[in-house]
C-alpha cells in the first residue's frame, strides 16, 4: 500500500514538473469603461482583505484609538492596489484553476502594528496635541525588517478564511531559484506590488510542484503594472511556457470616448466623474473599483466612538471598530451583474 501511494505521488511530481513546455507569450492591455466582470473580481479581491483587516483588529487592537489613527488605515486600505490572477492548468485532460488574490504593501499585521502601536501618522499642531502624537523617523528597510515581514505575512494567513477553494492569498515570500527580480521604479513599491505578489506566488506554486508549467495566465490589476512587474511577468512566460493575459484598470478613456458616451445618452458627468445616466455610478473601471472600496472601508473599517463618560473634546476622544454597515456592493448587484461573481466565474474583459 505505501509502495503503491509513494508511487502515484511521484507520478505527479514528474506530471507537474515535466509537461511540454513552449515558448510562453505575454499580451498586456487595458481597460479604460468599465466592462465585464473586471471590476466586481477585483472588488471581491479587495474585499478578501477588507474582512482580513477587520478580523485582525478585532483579535489584536480590540480598544479604542485616537480618530488620526483610524484616518492613517482607511487611507493605507484605500490607496492599495489589488490584483486577481487565475492559472489555469491541465492533470490528466482536466482543466484546473487555481486563483491569486494579492494586495500591495506590508502584510496587513505590519499596517496594523504601525497605526496602532507606532507613532502618531502625522504630526498634529501644539495646540491640538493630546500627548498621543510624536513625530515619525525615517526608518530605511534592513534584511531583518524583511524577515519580520515574512514572517508577519505567514500569520495573516489566519484572518483569510473566507477564500473559497481553490483560492490562495498571494504575500511576501522568497523563492530559491527565482527568475523573478523587482526594481525599483518610480511610484512602485517593487516585490510590494500586488501583480509580482501574485507572479511569485504562481512561480513557488511551479517550482514546489503545486502547478505545473505551461499553463495560461490570466490576471487583472486594480492599477497600471510598472516596467519591473512587466518584466518579472515577461520573465515567468519565457521561464515556465507560460501563456499571459493582464488587464490594467485605467483611470481613464480618449475625449472621443467621453463625447460618444455622452451623446448617446448612455453617460453624463458629475463634477469630476463620468457617470451612468442613470444609475449615477461611475463609468470609469478605476473610478468605479475606487468607489467599491471606498465602500467596503466604510462598511468594514469604520470606527465607533466609545462611551466616555467624562466630557472631552473631539480631539481627545478615542473610537473602537464599528459594527459592519451596509451589503458590500456585489450584493445590490452592480451594473452588468445580476448576482456576486464567483470563483468559478471566468473574467469578462470587452475592449474599450
Amino acid at each position: 500500500m505505501a509502495h503503491t501511494t509513494l508511487t502515484r505521488r511521484l507520478a505527479m511530481t514528474l506530471a507537474l514538473t515535466t509537461a511540454p513546455v513552449h515558448a510562453g507569450t505575454v499580451t498586456i492591455d487595458r481597460m479604460g469603461l468599465s466592462e465585464g466582470n473586471v471590476v466586481a473580481l477585483l472588488e471581491a479581491t479587495s474585499d478578501y482583505h477588507m474582512r482580513a483587516m477587520r478580523s485582525l483588529i478585532l483579535d489584536k487592537y480590540p480598544l479604542a484609538h485616537h480618530p488620526r489613527r483610524w484616518e492613517a488605515l482607511e487611507a493605507s486600505m484605500r490607496s492599495a492596489s489589488v490584483a486577481r490572477v487565475e492559472y489555469r492548468y491541465q492533470i490528466n485532460g482536466s482543466l484546473q484553476t487555481r486563483v491569486y488574490h494579492a494586495m500591495s504593501g506590508p502584510p496587513l499585521s505590519d499596517v496594523a502594528e504601525s497605526v496602532f502601536a507606532g507613532d502618531s501618522p502625522a504630526p498634529t499642531p501644539p495646540l491640538l496635541d493630546s500627548g498621543d502624537f510624536t513625530q515619525r523617523e525615517p526608518h530605511e528597510t534592513t534584511p531583518h525588517d524583511l524577515a519580520r515581514q515574512r514572517a508577519m505575512d505567514v500569520s495573516d494567513d489566519a484572518y483569510f478564511s473566507e477564500l473559497p477553494e481553490g483560492s490562495v492569498r498571494a504575500r511576501v515570500t522568497d523563492v530559491d531559484n527565482s527568475v523573478l527580480t523587482a526594481f525599483e521604479v518610480e511610484g512602485a513599491q517593487g516585490a510590494g506590488d500586488a501583480e509580482f505578489k501574485a507572479i511569485r506566488a504562481i512561480e513557488r506554486d511551479i517550482l514546489d510542484g503545486v502547478v505545473p508549467r505551461g499553463g495560461t495566465l490570466v490576471g487583472m490589476v486594480g492599477a497600471s503594472a510598472c516596467v519591473s512587474c512587466r518584466h518579472a511577468l515577461e520573465s515567468l512566460a519565457d521561464t515556465y511556457g507560460i501563456d499571459a493575459r493582464l488587464t490594467q484598470v485605467f483611470g481613464g478613456v480618449s475625449t472621443k470616448v467621453q463625447r460618444d458616451a455622452i451623446a448617446s445618452g448612455v453617460a453624463r458627468w458629475k463634477g469630476p466623474l463620468l457617470v451612468d445616466a442613470q444609475s449615477g455610478r461611475p463609468l470609469i473601471a478605476r473610478d468605479l473599483l475606487a468607489e467599491s472600496r471606498d465602500r467596503q472601508v466604510r462598511r468594514l473599517l469604520s470606527p465607533l466612538g466609545t462611551n466616555d463618560a467624562r466630557p472631552s473634546s473631539w480631539i481627545r476622544r478615542s473610537f473602537r471598530l464599528g459594527t459592519s454597515k451596509m451589503a458590500p456592493d456585489s450584493e445590490k448587484g452592480q451594473r452588468g451583474h445580476s448576482r456576486p461573481p464567483s470563483e468559478s466565474d471566468d473574467p469578462v474583459f470587452e475592449d474599450c
